[in-house]
Protein backbone atom coordinates (compact mmCIF):
# COMPACT_ATOMS: atom_id res chain seq x y z
CA UNK A 1 0.00 0.00 0.00
CA UNK A 2 1.54 3.33 -1.04
CA UNK A 3 1.84 6.42 1.14
CA UNK A 4 -0.49 8.24 -1.25
CA UNK A 5 -3.12 5.50 -0.86
CA UNK A 6 -2.82 5.63 2.94
CA UNK A 7 -3.20 9.37 2.95
CA UNK A 8 -6.24 9.05 0.69
CA UNK A 9 -7.92 6.53 3.00
CA UNK A 10 -7.10 8.70 6.01
CA UNK A 11 -8.61 11.70 4.26
CA UNK A 12 -11.76 9.70 3.54
CA UNK A 13 -12.15 8.76 7.22
CA UNK A 14 -11.69 12.35 8.33
CA UNK A 15 -14.30 13.33 5.76
CA UNK A 16 -16.66 10.70 7.16
CA UNK A 17 -16.11 12.00 10.68
CA UNK A 18 -16.97 15.45 9.44
CA UNK A 19 -20.25 14.21 7.97
CA UNK A 20 -21.16 12.43 11.19
CA UNK A 21 -20.71 15.48 13.37
CA UNK A 22 -22.30 18.87 12.81
CA UNK A 23 -22.04 18.87 9.05
CA UNK A 24 -19.93 22.02 9.02
CA UNK A 25 -17.64 21.50 6.03
CA UNK A 26 -15.58 24.56 6.88
CA UNK A 27 -14.68 23.27 10.35
CA UNK A 28 -11.32 21.60 11.01
CA UNK A 29 -12.35 18.25 12.39
CA UNK A 30 -9.09 16.70 13.48
CA UNK A 31 -5.45 16.06 12.88
CA UNK A 32 -3.26 13.05 12.23
CA UNK A 33 -1.08 12.14 15.20
CA UNK A 34 0.96 8.93 15.39
CA UNK A 35 -1.74 6.45 14.48
CA UNK A 36 -4.54 8.53 15.99
CA UNK A 37 -6.99 11.08 14.62
CA UNK A 38 -8.04 13.56 17.32
CA UNK A 39 -11.67 14.44 16.62
CA UNK A 40 -14.60 16.29 18.20
CA UNK A 41 -16.35 12.93 18.57
CA UNK A 42 -13.38 11.38 20.34
CA UNK A 43 -10.19 9.53 19.50
CA UNK A 44 -9.96 7.53 16.26
CA UNK A 45 -7.25 4.85 16.29
CA UNK A 46 -6.27 3.75 12.77
CA UNK A 47 -4.13 0.97 11.29
CA UNK A 48 -3.49 -0.83 8.01
CA UNK A 49 -4.93 -4.37 7.85
CA UNK A 50 -3.14 -7.39 6.31
CA UNK A 51 -4.93 -6.86 2.99
CA UNK A 52 -3.71 -3.26 2.75
CA UNK A 53 -7.01 -1.61 3.74
CA UNK A 54 -7.09 1.45 5.97
CA UNK A 55 -9.07 0.63 9.17
CA UNK A 56 -10.20 2.87 12.04
CA UNK A 57 -11.80 2.46 15.46
CA UNK A 58 -13.51 5.36 17.24
CA UNK A 59 -13.27 5.77 21.01
CA UNK A 60 -16.00 8.23 21.93
CA UNK A 61 -15.43 10.89 24.54
CA UNK A 62 -16.87 10.02 27.97
CA UNK A 63 -19.98 12.07 28.66
CA UNK A 64 -19.81 14.60 31.47
CA UNK A 65 -21.88 13.84 34.57
CA UNK A 66 -25.23 15.61 34.60
CA UNK A 67 -25.81 17.99 37.49
CA UNK A 68 -28.85 16.86 39.54
CA UNK A 69 -31.55 19.47 38.95
CA UNK A 70 -32.10 20.29 42.62
CA UNK A 71 -28.46 20.18 43.77
CA UNK A 72 -27.74 23.92 43.25
CA UNK A 73 -30.97 24.76 45.14
CA UNK A 74 -30.20 22.80 48.31
CA UNK A 75 -28.19 25.38 50.31
CA UNK A 76 -29.88 26.68 53.46
CA UNK A 77 -33.68 26.58 53.94
CA UNK A 78 -32.91 24.76 57.20
CA UNK A 79 -35.27 26.99 59.17
CA UNK A 80 -38.13 26.14 56.82
CA UNK A 81 -37.33 22.43 57.00
CA UNK A 82 -37.29 22.37 60.80
CA UNK A 83 -40.68 24.06 61.14
CA UNK A 84 -42.17 21.87 58.40
CA UNK A 85 -41.02 18.74 60.22
CA UNK A 86 -42.73 19.86 63.43
CA UNK A 87 -45.95 20.74 61.61
CA UNK A 88 -46.03 17.38 59.82
CA UNK A 89 -45.62 15.46 63.07
CA UNK A 90 -48.69 17.24 64.46
CA UNK A 91 -50.54 16.69 61.20
CA UNK A 92 -49.92 12.93 61.16
CA UNK A 93 -51.43 12.57 64.63
CA UNK A 94 -54.72 14.30 63.74
CA UNK A 95 -57.96 12.31 63.71
CA UNK A 96 -60.02 12.73 61.61
CA UNK A 97 -57.61 13.73 58.81
CA UNK A 98 -57.65 17.30 57.52
CA UNK A 99 -56.08 18.99 54.52
CA UNK A 100 -52.63 20.38 55.37
CA UNK A 101 -52.05 23.95 54.17
CA UNK A 102 -48.39 24.91 53.71
CA UNK A 103 -47.83 28.63 53.01
CA UNK A 104 -44.54 29.54 51.31
CA UNK A 105 -43.66 33.20 50.78
CA UNK A 106 -40.72 35.31 49.63
CA UNK A 107 -39.70 37.68 46.87
CA UNK A 108 -39.53 36.53 43.26
CA UNK A 109 -35.74 36.05 43.33
CA UNK A 110 -35.98 33.13 45.77
CA UNK A 111 -36.82 30.33 43.28
CA UNK A 112 -40.22 29.34 44.62
CA UNK A 113 -40.78 26.59 42.07
CA UNK A 114 -37.51 24.82 42.92
CA UNK A 115 -38.24 25.15 46.64
CA UNK A 116 -41.59 23.43 46.11
CA UNK A 117 -39.87 20.71 44.09
CA UNK A 118 -37.52 20.26 47.03
CA UNK A 119 -40.49 19.86 49.38
CA UNK A 120 -42.27 17.39 47.10
CA UNK A 121 -39.24 15.25 46.26
CA UNK A 122 -37.22 15.44 49.48
CA UNK A 123 -38.90 16.96 52.54
CA UNK A 124 -42.43 15.52 52.38
CA UNK A 125 -41.34 11.94 51.60
CA UNK A 126 -38.71 12.08 54.34
CA UNK A 127 -40.87 13.59 57.08
CA UNK A 128 -44.01 11.61 56.22
CA UNK A 129 -42.06 8.37 55.81
CA UNK A 130 -43.13 7.77 52.22
CA UNK A 131 -41.29 5.05 50.35
CA UNK A 132 -40.75 6.41 46.83
CA UNK A 133 -40.65 2.85 45.49
CA UNK A 134 -44.09 2.07 46.90
CA UNK A 135 -45.86 5.45 47.00
CA UNK A 136 -46.96 7.13 43.77
CA UNK A 137 -47.73 10.72 44.73
CA UNK A 138 -50.36 12.67 42.81
CA UNK A 139 -48.95 16.12 42.12
CA UNK A 140 -51.09 18.88 40.57
CA UNK A 141 -51.01 22.63 40.09
CA UNK A 142 -54.28 24.32 40.97
CA UNK A 143 -54.05 27.43 38.79
CA UNK A 144 -55.09 30.70 40.37
CA UNK A 145 -57.74 32.43 38.16
CA UNK A 146 -55.97 35.77 37.75
CA UNK A 147 -58.58 36.93 35.26
CA UNK A 148 -61.41 36.51 37.78
CA UNK A 149 -63.23 39.78 38.42
CA UNK A 150 -65.34 38.70 41.40
CA UNK A 151 -64.02 36.46 44.16
CA UNK A 152 -67.60 35.22 44.66
CA UNK A 153 -66.94 32.91 41.71
CA UNK A 154 -63.61 31.69 43.07
CA UNK A 155 -64.88 28.39 44.47
CA UNK A 156 -66.37 27.23 41.19
CA UNK A 157 -63.29 28.26 39.17
CA UNK A 158 -60.97 26.36 41.51
CA UNK A 159 -63.25 23.31 41.45
CA UNK A 160 -63.45 23.44 37.67
CA UNK A 161 -59.67 23.49 37.38
CA UNK A 162 -59.34 20.59 39.82
CA UNK A 163 -61.91 18.58 37.86
CA UNK A 164 -60.09 19.18 34.58
CA UNK A 165 -56.72 18.14 35.96
CA UNK A 166 -57.66 15.41 38.41
CA UNK A 167 -60.68 13.91 36.65
CA UNK A 168 -59.73 14.94 33.09
CA UNK A 169 -63.13 16.51 32.70
CA UNK A 170 -64.97 19.64 33.81
CA UNK A 171 -68.59 18.81 32.89
CA UNK A 172 -69.75 18.08 36.43
CA UNK A 173 -72.84 19.49 38.12
CA UNK A 174 -71.96 22.64 40.01
CA UNK A 175 -73.74 21.61 43.21
CA UNK A 176 -71.91 18.25 43.44
CA UNK A 177 -68.51 19.09 41.96
CA UNK A 178 -66.67 19.19 45.30
CA UNK A 179 -68.12 15.85 46.42
CA UNK A 180 -67.23 14.23 43.10
CA UNK A 181 -63.64 15.42 43.25
CA UNK A 182 -63.29 14.48 46.91
CA UNK A 183 -64.54 10.97 46.19
CA UNK A 184 -61.73 10.58 43.66
CA UNK A 185 -59.27 12.02 46.16
CA UNK A 186 -60.27 9.52 48.82
CA UNK A 187 -60.19 6.54 46.45
CA UNK A 188 -56.65 7.29 45.35
CA UNK A 189 -54.39 5.15 47.59
CA UNK A 190 -51.44 7.54 47.86
CA UNK A 191 -50.91 11.13 49.07
CA UNK A 192 -51.99 14.11 46.96
CA UNK A 193 -50.03 17.37 46.71
CA UNK A 194 -51.70 20.43 45.20
CA UNK A 195 -49.73 23.63 44.48
CA UNK A 196 -51.13 27.11 43.90
CA UNK A 197 -49.06 30.17 42.98
CA UNK A 198 -50.03 33.76 43.83
CA UNK A 199 -48.37 37.04 42.81
CA UNK A 200 -48.52 40.51 44.31
CA UNK A 201 -50.45 41.55 41.20
CA UNK A 202 -53.25 39.14 42.11
CA UNK A 203 -53.74 41.00 45.39
CA UNK A 204 -53.69 44.33 43.58
CA UNK A 205 -56.25 43.23 41.00
CA UNK A 206 -58.59 41.13 43.14
CA UNK A 207 -58.45 42.65 46.61
CA UNK A 208 -57.23 41.83 50.09
CA UNK A 209 -59.59 38.87 50.64
CA UNK A 210 -57.66 36.51 48.37
CA UNK A 211 -55.93 34.56 51.13
CA UNK A 212 -59.07 34.37 53.26
CA UNK A 213 -61.20 33.10 50.36
CA UNK A 214 -58.59 30.51 49.40
CA UNK A 215 -58.42 29.14 52.94
CA UNK A 216 -62.21 29.06 53.22
CA UNK A 217 -62.33 27.06 50.00
CA UNK A 218 -60.39 24.27 51.71
CA UNK A 219 -62.06 24.88 55.09
CA UNK A 220 -65.35 23.88 53.45
CA UNK A 221 -63.93 20.84 51.70
CA UNK A 222 -65.87 17.58 52.27
CA UNK A 223 -64.62 15.12 54.91
CA UNK A 224 -61.66 12.96 54.04
CA UNK A 225 -61.60 9.23 54.64
CA UNK A 226 -59.36 7.91 57.48
CA UNK A 227 -55.70 7.92 56.55
CA UNK A 228 -56.13 10.18 53.51
CA UNK A 229 -53.35 12.76 53.09
CA UNK A 230 -53.87 15.93 51.07
CA UNK A 231 -51.25 18.69 51.16
CA UNK A 232 -51.98 22.11 49.67
CA UNK A 233 -48.91 24.28 49.05
CA UNK A 234 -49.70 27.96 48.58
CA UNK A 235 -46.73 29.84 47.12
CA UNK A 236 -46.94 33.62 47.53
CA UNK A 237 -44.39 35.51 45.45
CA UNK A 238 -43.63 39.15 46.26
CA UNK A 239 -42.99 40.99 43.03
CA UNK A 240 -40.29 43.66 42.88
CA UNK A 241 -39.12 46.22 40.35
CA UNK A 242 -38.38 44.82 36.89
CA UNK A 243 -35.30 45.86 34.92
CA UNK A 244 -35.84 46.78 31.28
CA UNK A 245 -33.71 45.33 28.49
CA UNK A 246 -30.93 47.54 27.16
CA UNK A 247 -31.92 46.36 23.67
CA UNK A 248 -35.34 47.99 23.89
CA UNK A 249 -35.94 51.19 21.98
CA UNK A 250 -35.70 54.53 23.79
CA UNK A 251 -39.47 54.94 23.48
CA UNK A 252 -40.19 51.54 25.08
CA UNK A 253 -37.68 52.15 27.86
CA UNK A 254 -39.18 55.56 28.54
CA UNK A 255 -42.68 54.12 29.01
CA UNK A 256 -41.30 51.21 31.02
CA UNK A 257 -39.60 53.74 33.27
CA UNK A 258 -42.84 55.66 33.80
CA UNK A 259 -44.76 52.46 34.57
CA UNK A 260 -42.09 51.10 36.90
CA UNK A 261 -41.70 54.45 38.62
CA UNK A 262 -45.15 54.05 40.11
CA UNK A 263 -45.60 50.29 40.09
CA UNK A 264 -42.77 49.36 42.50
CA UNK A 265 -44.22 51.80 45.02
CA UNK A 266 -47.54 50.00 44.75
CA UNK A 267 -45.75 46.63 44.98
CA UNK A 268 -43.93 47.76 48.09
CA UNK A 269 -47.12 48.88 49.78
CA UNK A 270 -49.03 45.78 48.68
CA UNK A 271 -46.23 43.44 49.73
CA UNK A 272 -46.25 44.96 53.22
CA UNK A 273 -50.00 44.34 53.53
CA UNK A 274 -49.59 40.75 52.36
CA UNK A 275 -46.77 40.13 54.84
CA UNK A 276 -48.87 41.56 57.67
CA UNK A 277 -51.71 39.25 56.73
CA UNK A 278 -49.42 36.24 56.62
CA UNK A 279 -47.89 37.14 59.99
CA UNK A 280 -51.37 37.35 61.49
CA UNK A 281 -52.29 33.94 60.08
CA UNK A 282 -49.09 32.46 61.49
CA UNK A 283 -49.57 34.12 64.87
CA UNK A 284 -53.16 32.84 65.15
CA UNK A 285 -52.06 29.40 63.92
CA UNK A 286 -55.05 29.00 61.56
CA UNK A 287 -57.43 29.36 64.51
CA UNK A 288 -60.30 30.49 62.28
CA UNK A 289 -59.94 27.39 60.14
CA UNK A 290 -60.76 24.50 62.45
CA UNK A 291 -61.10 21.97 59.63
CA UNK A 292 -57.58 22.65 58.37
CA UNK A 293 -54.09 21.91 59.58
CA UNK A 294 -51.70 24.68 58.61
CA UNK A 295 -48.15 26.00 58.71
CA UNK A 296 -46.70 29.31 57.52
CA UNK A 297 -43.06 28.67 56.72
CA UNK A 298 -40.47 31.39 57.46
CA UNK A 299 -40.01 33.81 54.57
CA UNK A 300 -37.62 32.68 51.84
CA UNK A 301 -34.66 35.07 51.85
CA UNK A 302 -31.14 35.30 50.45
CA UNK A 303 -28.56 32.70 51.47
CA UNK A 304 -25.46 33.59 53.56
CA UNK A 305 -21.94 32.30 52.88
CA UNK A 306 -21.86 29.94 55.87
CA UNK A 307 -24.90 28.03 54.64
CA UNK A 308 -23.43 27.66 51.15
CA UNK A 309 -20.21 26.31 52.64
CA UNK A 310 -22.25 23.78 54.64
CA UNK A 311 -23.83 22.74 51.33
CA UNK A 312 -20.39 22.33 49.74
CA UNK A 313 -19.38 19.91 52.50
CA UNK A 314 -22.58 17.86 52.18
CA UNK A 315 -22.62 14.23 51.04
CA UNK A 316 -24.60 15.18 47.92
CA UNK A 317 -21.89 17.56 46.72
CA UNK A 318 -19.03 15.25 47.72
CA UNK A 319 -20.53 12.40 45.74
CA UNK A 320 -20.85 14.63 42.66
CA UNK A 321 -17.45 16.39 42.51
CA UNK A 322 -15.40 14.07 44.71
CA UNK A 323 -14.36 14.71 48.30
CA UNK A 324 -10.88 15.82 47.23
CA UNK A 325 -12.41 18.76 45.32
CA UNK A 326 -14.41 20.22 48.22
CA UNK A 327 -11.57 22.49 49.35
CA UNK A 328 -11.30 24.03 45.89
CA UNK A 329 -15.07 24.53 45.77
CA UNK A 330 -15.00 26.26 49.16
CA UNK A 331 -12.33 28.66 47.87
CA UNK A 332 -14.53 29.49 44.86
CA UNK A 333 -17.53 30.10 47.11
CA UNK A 334 -15.52 32.48 49.32
CA UNK A 335 -14.42 34.40 46.23
CA UNK A 336 -18.00 34.49 44.95
CA UNK A 337 -19.26 36.15 48.15
CA UNK A 338 -16.31 38.57 48.23
CA UNK A 339 -17.37 39.86 44.81
CA UNK A 340 -21.10 40.02 45.59
CA UNK A 341 -22.50 43.40 46.72
CA UNK A 342 -24.41 42.01 49.74
CA UNK A 343 -23.82 39.46 52.50
CA UNK A 344 -26.51 37.15 51.19
CA UNK A 345 -27.31 36.01 47.65
CA UNK A 346 -30.88 35.46 46.36
CA UNK A 347 -31.48 31.81 45.57
CA UNK A 348 -32.03 32.40 41.84
CA UNK A 349 -28.63 34.11 41.49
CA UNK A 350 -26.94 31.66 43.83
CA UNK A 351 -28.21 28.57 42.02
CA UNK A 352 -26.99 29.95 38.71
CA UNK A 353 -23.53 30.65 40.13
CA UNK A 354 -23.32 27.22 41.80
CA UNK A 355 -24.38 25.53 38.58
CA UNK A 356 -21.53 27.28 36.75
CA UNK A 357 -19.08 26.18 39.46
CA UNK A 358 -20.26 22.56 39.31
CA UNK A 359 -20.01 22.57 35.49
CA UNK A 360 -16.49 23.93 35.79
CA UNK A 361 -15.55 21.08 38.10
CA UNK A 362 -16.96 18.43 35.74
CA UNK A 363 -15.07 19.90 32.76
CA UNK A 364 -11.72 20.81 34.29
CA UNK A 365 -11.24 18.38 37.16
CA UNK A 366 -12.47 15.04 35.74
Amino acid sequence: MTDNSLASDSSNIVSQIEQNTKGDRNKTIGQMSGGTIISDVGQINYYVSHDGKFQAHTESKPSLPKIPSLLPYLPNRKQQDEQLFEAIQNYLNQVPPKPLICVIHGDESQSHYQFLERLKKLSFPKYMDWDSNQVSIKDYELAWPSDLKKLDNLEFRLCKDLAEKFLSRSSIKKDTIKETINQEFCEYPSPIIICTYLLTEDWQNQGDLILDRFLHFWQNWPDLTPGKRIIICLSIKYQVKKKGSSKDSIFIRFWAYLINYFKPQNYQSENKKIKDEIKKLSRENFRQFSRLSGIVLPELTGVPQGQVETWARSDEVKSFIGEEMVGKLLDNIAEMFQNYPSETIPMSDLAQKLTELLKDFTVNYN
